[in-house]
C-alpha cells in the first residue's frame, strides 16, 4: 500500500506483524523519546497507532501524534479505554483483522483525500490572494491616475455643477451640456495649457468697442456685462454673460474690431486665450469647433431676444417684465415660486431695458403691490408667472 504506521506501546497481539503483511511499513516505539524522535524525523506518518497498556494511552505520545495531524488509531485492550472519543479509530480486542484493516485503510483513504483537497484550496487561496493584490495595485494606480486628472482639470472641468436650491447663478460652471462639455481629454489638456485664468474685480473692463479682437475669453465663474454705449452717452447692456459661456466669438470668427463692451461683474473669474491661437486649436480639434460654432449660435440667438424684448415692446412695463422672464429660464424653482438672484443694480436693469432707475423702481414697486413678484435684496421671486407673461405683452397700464 506504501503507507506509513508510526506504532507506540507494546503489541502483545501481533497486530503490527498483521499490519506488515498488509503491505505497510510500521515504525514501532517503544518510549516516549523514542516515538518523538520517529514520529518528527522519519516523514509524514499516514496513522499513528497505540495499543493499550496499563488501562491508560499516553497522553503525550497523544498530544505529538496530533500536532502532526495524523489520524489516531488505538488498539483496544481487555477493558473499554476512557479516551476512546479522542481517537479517530478503535479497534475492539477480539475483532477481525480483515475488518480493521479495512477500517485502517478507509481511515488513511479519507485522511489522504483530505489533505489533498486541503493542499488545493490553500493553491486556490493563493492564486485568489495574487488575483486580489494584483486587482488592488491596479485599482490603487487607476485611482492615482484619476486623482492626478482632476488635479490637473481641477480649475476647468471638475463637475459641471448645477446650482443648488437656494443658490443664485453666479457660481462655476453649470452647463453640462456647454463648451467644456464637448471636449476631448486631449483638447480639454490643451485648452488648459492655452487659457491664462485671472479674477478680475467687478468694473473691470475686459476689452472696448473698438478694440481689435488679439484675445477670446471664457467665464469660469461669475458674470460680465456686455454692453454698447450710445453717442450721447447713454448704455444699453445687451447681454449678461454667465459662467461657460465665450466672449469675443463673433469678433474672433470676423477678425473685425469689438461692437461691445464687456465689463467683469461680480465674483468674476475668467480664462484669456490668444485669438490666433485659439482659431488653431479648433482646427486641430472639431469637437471643438463645433462647440465654438454652438456657443456662437447661442449667442445669436440671446440677442435677438434682447432685441425682441426692447423692441417690439413699446411699454417700459412690458420691457421689464420680459427682461425678467428672460431671467426666469435661468432661475431656481421653489415653493413659493421661481428665485433670480439679480446681480445688477436697478440703474443696471434700466440699461437692459432701455429706461431710467426711476421707472425701474416705480414698475417693481406696482409688481409687488400686484403680489406678482417679490424683491428681496438681489433676489427677485417670481410668485404668478402667468401675471408676469400677460405684463410682457403690455397688458398693464403705465
Amino acid at each position: 500500500m506504501g503507507s506509513r504506521i508510526v506504532h507506540y506501546g507494546l503489541d502483545e497481539h501481533y497486530r503490527l506483524r498483521t499490519l506488515r503483511n498488509a503491505g505497510y511499513t510500521v515504525d514501532n516505539c517503544n518510549s516516549l523519546s523514542e516515538f518523538k524522535w520517529v514520529l518528527y524525523s522519519g516523514g509524514r506518518a499516514d496513522a499513528v497507532a497505540f495499543t493499550e497498556a496499563d488501562g491508560a494511552a499516553p497522553l503525550t505520545a497523544m498530544s505529538l501524534a496530533r500536532h502532526r495531524r495524523s489520524p489516531l488509531v488505538l488498539f483496544q485492550g481487555w477493558m473499554p479505554h476512557y479516551q476512546e472519543k479522542d481517537f479517530n479509530l478503535v479497534v475492539p480486542m477480539l475483532t477481525a483483522p480483515e475488518n480493521w484493516l479495512g477500517d485502517i485503510a478507509g481511515l488513511i483513504g479519507k485522511t489522504r483525500q483530505l489533505v489533498r483537497d486541503s493542499q488545493e484550496m490553500r493553491a486556490r487561496s493563493h492564486l485568489l490572494r495574487e488575483e486580489t493584490s494584483a486587482l488592488l495595485t491596479r485599482t490603487f494606480q487607476e485611482m492615482e491616475r484619476a486623482h492626478r486628472e482632476r488635479q490637473i482639470n481641477r480649475d476647468f472641468k471638475v463637475d459641471f455643477l448645477r446650482p443648488a436650491k437656494g443658490a443664485h447663478s453666479f457660481g462655476i460652471v453649470q452647463e453640462t451640456n456647454g463648451f467644456l462639455a464637448a471636449l476631448s481629454p486631449a483638447a480639454l489638456r490643451e485648452f488648459r495649457s492655452m487659457m491664462k485664468r485671472s479674477a478680475y474685480p467687478s468694473g473691470t473692463a475686459l476689452f472696448s468697442r473698438g478694440q481689435l479682437p488679439h484675445d477670446v475669453w471664457f467665464i469660469f465663474a461669475g458674470a460680465v456685462k456686455l454692453a454698447v454705449d450710445a453717442a450721447d452717452g447713454r448704455r444699453f447692456i445687451l447681454h449678461i454673460a454667465r459662467a461657460g459661456e465665450f466672449l469675443g466669438l463673433p469678433s474672433a470668427f470676423a477678425c473685425s474690431a469689438h461692437q461691445m463692451t464687456a465689463e467683469a461683474g461680480l465674483h468674476c473669474d475668467v480664462g484669456c486665450a490668444r485669438t490666433i491661437e485659439f482659431l488653431d486649436f479648433l482646427e486641430r480639434f472639431p469637437e471643438a469647433f463645433r462647440a465654438a460654432a454652438l456657443e456662437l449660435g447661442r449667442s445669436y440667438n440671446q440677442t435677438c431676444t434682447r432685441l425682441r424684448t426692447v423692441g417690439v415692446n413699446l411699454r417700459v412695463q412690458a420691457r421689464l417684465a420680459g427682461l425678467l422672464l428672460e431671467w426666469a429660464e435661468r432661475g431656481i424653482d421653489s415653493e413659493r415660486g421661481t428665485e433670480i438672484h439679480l446681480g445688477l443694480t436697478q440703474e443696471e436693469i434700466g440699461q437692459c431695458i432701455g429706461t431710467t432707475r426711476e421707472s425701474v423702481t416705480r414698475i417693481l414697486h406696482d409688481l409687488q403691490q400686484r403680489h406678482i413678484v417679490e424683491v428681496k435684496g438681489p433676489t427677485l421671486t417670481i410668485f404668478n408667472r402667468a401675471a408676469l407673461e400677460n405684463c410682457a405683452g403690455g397688458d398693464i397700464d403705465e
